[in-house]
């Protein structure tokens, strides 16, 4: 009953499941069997279903084929209607029997009747084994699949179990490979932004450097020779000696203050570490630091003490701890001069000082007779 309306024992398509090969497995030794295929022959749908299962590769590969023989279809022949006409013109011709002919013919028809019972007796308690013994394989068949399909429905409760658990086992590694990445962005992002935190820091402390008085090398020297600069009157060109075996040439703007005679032989501060450059076509290699009032109309170098050797580097008072070695060429394009020079001033004594703390020397601090001016 269960295949009248069905292709597949498992479903409502035509593709066989494993409940159709596990069904299929257990009948195929009662099918095979030469005595028990008359009994199936009252199964057709069963006999049908097997034929169907059997010609998948999946079957075939494994069971014997076995031989079936479906069920056929006669429908019912309808007589011509010239048989039909025939017949009754026939019927209408029989002379009408007379009484003795009428109980002979009742005897006939109940002789007929009762010959007919007893066939149809026999015929029912003939074919009433055959179905009964058809029920009892359909019944075996039937316990059979019940069975399989249990067995197929355990394996597929399983099969989706080891599922969720793998699709579990897969989102838990999945979770951890984000936690691991979501800590390794987390550390990458700090330590960028620690190297973004020093970065500012090392930039503050090299502007620092770069601005700090110390990277001035500042040397007392004594001008050994004076002479106009040959392109301007504003100028003089001297040669400066600083300690160092050679004498430096050294343009200066001093010609509207001073007179030849009161710039030579007189000791000065030169910046030594200036890049040399030319000025209106002549060669300077240092600058002469000279102290200013505020309308520029009093301008003189500042003074070393007296006792102070040539070449002596001055240096700041509160600046020696902690300070960097003058740079050997000051970097014009940092222009680490321009931004210290407006720190340097001469106070009310005309002591000179960077941020307030004299420039000092062996012999004592410099000065200048120009107070609270600026030195450059």
């Amino acid at each position: 009953m269960h295949l009248e309306d069905r292709t597949v024992f498992a479903g409502r398509g035509v593709a066989i499941s494993l409940a159709d090969l596990a069904m299929f497995a257990d009948v195929h030794e009662i099918v095979s069997d030469e005595e028990s295929y008359p009994e199936l022959v009252q199964l057709p749908h069963l006999l049908r279903w097997i034929d169907y299962i059997q010609s998948k590769d999946a079957a075939a590969k494994i069971f014997p084929r076995i031989p079936v023989k479906k069920a056929t279809f006669d429908p019912p022949q309808q007589q011509s209607p010239v048989a039909l006409a025939c017949n009754r013109i026939a019927l209408a011709s029989l002379p009408s029997s007379s009484s003795t002919d009428d109980k002979t013919a009742a005897k006939s028809v109940k002789k007929t009747g009762a010959e007919a019972a007893a066939a149809a007796a026999a015929t029912t308690s003939s074919s009433s084994v055959r179905p009964q013994a058809a029920t009892g394989s359909a019944k075996i068949l039937t316990t059979n699949a019940i069975a399989v399909s249990q067995r197929a429905a355990v394996s597929e409760t399983a099969v989706r179990e080891e599922s969720k658990a793998a699709e579990a086992t897969t989102s838990t590694a999945q979770q951890q490979q984000r936690d691991h990445q979501q800590v390794a962005q987390e550390e990458e992002s700090s330590s960028k932004k620690k190297i973004q935190n020093q970065k500012p820091a090392a930039a503050q402390k090299k502007k620092e450097s770069d601005t700090n008085v110390s990277v001035l090398d500042i040397r007392v020297g004594l001008i050994k020779k004076v002479w106009k600069h040959p392109g301007t009157d504003a100028l003089y060109v001297e040669e400066i000696d600083i300690g160092e075996g050679n004498v430096r040439q050294v343009v200066s703007g001093l010609a509207k203050f001073l007179t030849l005679e009161q710039i030579q032989n007189r000791k000065v501060f030169v910046l030594r570490n200036v890049k040399p450059g030319k000025v209106r076509d002549v060669l300077s290699s240092g600058l002469v630091l000279c102290a200013s009032n505020t309308d520029h109309t009093q301008c003189e170098p500042v003074m070393p003490p007296d006792g102070t050797r040539i070449g002596e580097m001055i240096t700041v008072a509160g600046c020696e701890e902690g300070s960097s070695s003058p740079e050997e060429i000051l970097n014009p394009k940092k222009k680490q001069f321009e931004n210290l020079q407006p720190d340097l001033t001469t106070d009310d004594a005309g002591v000179a000082n960077y941020q307030g703390k004299p420039f000092m020397t062996t012999a004592g601090a410099c000065t200048s007779s120009i107070v609270n001016g600026t030195i450059k």
